[in-house]
């Protein structure tokens, strides 16, 4: 189980460093707030 709990702490790591989760609740903000009509092309559109 430590090596399961060892990959699950990197991810988390990862994931803080590169901020993936701010940008993915940032994402689905803009989408709930805009509701743009074509949502993939908006999504894309904002790297």
């Amino acid at each position: 189980m430590e090596a399961t709990g060892s990959r699950e702490s990197q991810a988390r790591e990862y994931l803080e460093k590169h901020r993936i989760l701010e940008l993915l609740s940032y994402l689905t903000s803009s989408l709930l707030f805009f509701r743009p009509n074509r949502r993939t092309q908006e999504i894309f559109s904002s790297f």
